[in-house]
């Protein structure tokens, strides 16, 4: 994978990172490096990230880390994590939740609960994001 163009990427409010270690970003504290880490602020940036990467390699994108294990091994690709701005809630209508992929599941059940909306009460107990329990 060719890392240049990416060393050139503009980055405002986003996170690039070579050779990142990528222990802290899961509960089970294992794993080796990625090549590049990648975080995302704002769909912009994600959007310009993923424009500039044009499918060059292996895309990997993390969640809250709860329920993946990590290989020792580098991984020769590109992981992504999404920032606070994926992890938005809001009511649409009486009965429609709008949820970020970024949101913990436990947050969308008590969110459900406090605006009266029932069916969420499962995930309340649920480690993880909701991006990673579709």
């Amino acid at each position: 994978m060719q890392i240049d163009d990416l060393k050139k990427l503009p980055i405002n409010d986003d996170e690039l990172y070579f050779d990142y270690d990528l222990k802290k970003l899961n509960w089970f504290n294992i794993g080796g490096k990625t090549k590049v880490f990648f975080k995302a602020k704002s769909l912009t940036g994600l959007v310009n990230f993923l424009k500039t990467f044009k499918k060059r390699g292996k895309i990997f994108v993390l969640g809250a880390g709860s329920n993946v294990l990590i290989s020792d091994d580098d991984f020769n690709g590109v992981v992504i994590k999404l920032g606070k701005n994926f992890q938005n809630l809001s009511i649409l209508n009486e009965n429609l939740i709008i949820a970020g992929c970024g949101i913990s599941q436990k947050k969308l059940s008590e969110f459900s609960r406090e605006n009266s909306l029932t069916g969420m009460e499962f995930m309340s107990c649920i480690p993880g994001s909701v991006g990673g329990g579709i």
